[in-house]
């Protein structure tokens, strides 16, 4: 019986250590959970994702990108239109040198910079990701509410955001 507690106990601690790698992301404009350790990733509902996760509501929402054969520092820059040393930054890459599979973080959506307006009127300057800093929707988002092909957005162009 001691054996059984003992290993309850060990186990449940193992269960709370591996809660702290887990970060909320958005993959693909679709919420999931990465283990930062193995780099796992498993999609879910909103309400799963507040339910799964340790006690930390306040943690940060990230867009990632899993690197695909042929993508470079400079092509996913332009995808999510960020530029290569955010993204070289923000990784942590000391070189420009990417594998297939890596996974790489792109921005955070902090609940601090949540915008309550349905759209957004392109103004001289903004790019996809700026204005995804400013109202918290992800870049991802914002081009599948608009249908964007890519991230050529053009002054007064009127864009969605809810």
């Amino acid at each position: 019986m001691k054996v059984l507690i003992v290993i309850i106990i060990v186990l449940n601690s193992l269960t709370a250590l591996a809660q702290e790698h887990v970060v909320k992301i958005m993959l693909n404009g679709k919420p999931a959970l990465l283990n930062t350790k193995t780099g796992e990733t498993t999609f879910t509902t909103n309400n799963e994702v507040s339910t799964t996760t340790s006690t930390d509501d306040s943690a940060d929402i990230i867009d990632i990108h899993v690197v695909d054969k042929g993508d470079t520092l400079y092509s996913i820059s332009q995808k999510y239109g960020v530029s290569m040393p955010h993204i070289k930054t923000i990784n942590k890459l000391t070189s420009n040198t990417l594998l297939v599979g890596q996974v790489l973080k792109i921005g955070y959506a902090t609940s601090a910079k949540v915008n309550n307006k349905a759209t957004w009127t392109v103004a001289k300057g903004d790019t996809l990701y700026s204005i995804s800093k400013k109202t918290g929707v992800s870049v991802s988002e914002i081009k599948r509410l608009n249908s964007l092909e890519n991230n050529t957005i053009a002054i007064g162009q009127l864009l969605t955001l809810k």
